[in-house]
């Protein structure tokens, strides 16, 4: 599970089963994949696991993981995380993670390549691609629930990583279909968001 925690980073630890919910301001000790070693400012916690949220602002970006946290030893509380990152654009529209496949296509010189979705907005998608495509316009084709759809995109931006890189695009005009697809794969994304 990709962590967006590191040691020493302040975060916001949400307790969940509180009324409404409790934040708290908190500060990861150690991480070991899902398992933070946290110090907050919540002393009442127990033995027993209650439900929380880690909540790390970064840039224009939200991310928030849904978990458990407990006291730990020495004062320290112990939160693990069980859902995968959601990540959230706070300036435009809300963005939802998946690690969903596509095929990325560029109009222009008919080059394709095969990428994975790493978050998908209403107003476009962010696909880590081993190469940047070539210029002109995109279609970005996706396979979800038995059915496969093509994208008309444009690129937004670029970030070179080691693997490859991450490539932005925007949509370009959907039609009703290809609306629909983006509305109904946005919804159950959100959904599976709010069960973790």
């Amino acid at each position: 599970m990709e962590s967006y925690i590191d040691a020493g980073e302040r975060f916001v630890l949400v307790r969940t089963s509180f009324k409404p919910p409790q934040q708290v301001q908190a500060r990861a000790l150690r991480v070991d994949g899902p398992l933070i070693a946290v110090e907050s400012a919540a002393g009442d916690l127990g033995a027993e696991s209650e439900p929380a949220r880690a909540v790390v602002l970064r840039g224009d970006n939200k991310y928030i993981a849904a978990g458990d946290v407990t006291a730990g030893p020495g004062g320290e509380a112990v939160l693990r995380l069980t859902s995968a990152w959601q990540v959230m654009n706070r300036r435009r529209n809300s963005r939802f993670a998946t690690r969903m496949a596509a095929t990325v296509i560029c109009l222009e010189s008919h080059a394709s390549q095969q990428g994975r979705v790493l978050d998908v907005s209403q107003g476009g998608l962010r696909i880590e691609l081993p190469v940047r495509p070539g210029p002109g316009s995109l279609l970005i084709k996706l396979n979800w629930q038995r059915k496969a759809v093509l994208l008309p995109a444009a690129v937004a931006g670029w970030d070179d990583t080691d693997d490859g890189g991450q490539l932005r695009v925007q949509f370009g005009d959907l039609d009703a279909e290809q609306r629909h697809f983006v509305d109904d794969l946005i919804e159950s994304l959100a959904a599976e968001a709010r069960a973790a």
